[in-house]
């Protein structure tokens, strides 16, 4: 049983550690006045909901597995616990694919910013130009 106890306090440290990433990602940007079109409030917001989600999840899967005896003469909140335990994995999933979606249409629009597009094709020229000895 330890391992599992180990387990879940390893899982809920890595959580811990990345919602920190993200909230110093955030806020160094924000102090340094960068323009990086993937760090906004929008996708801190996300990500803290996201950790929040599974950090419910570790946190029911681990006591409903530690505790089975309090479901033995509860057979309907056995099925509700575990029922929302699912929907909530479902949930992050879907969260998840809004945050890609999200992540990946910034950069794409950043990707394609005309001033952004021209500074990077006369790099490529100049890079071209200095491998061809010119």
């Amino acid at each position: 049983m330890w391992k599992l106890d180990l387990l879940f306090l390893a899982s809920l440290l890595i959580v811990f550690l990345l919602v920190r990433h993200e909230v110093r990602r955030y806020f160094l940007a924000k102090v340094n006045r960068q323009t990086d079109p993937t760090v906004t409030k929008k996708r801190l917001v996300r990500r803290i909901l996201c950790s929040f989600v599974l950090v419910c999840i570790l946190a029911m899967t681990y006591f409903g597995y530690t505790n089975k005896a309090f479901f033995i003469d509860r057979p309907w909140f056995f099925g509700i616990y575990w029922l929302s335990c699912i929907l909530m994995a479902f949930a992050l999933i879907v969260l998840a694919l809004i945050d890609m979606r999200a992540t990946f249409q910034a950069t794409i629009k950043e990707y394609m910013n005309e001033s952004v597009e021209e500074e990077r094709f006369r790099e490529f020229l100049k890079r071209t130009e200095k491998n061809n000895g010119g």
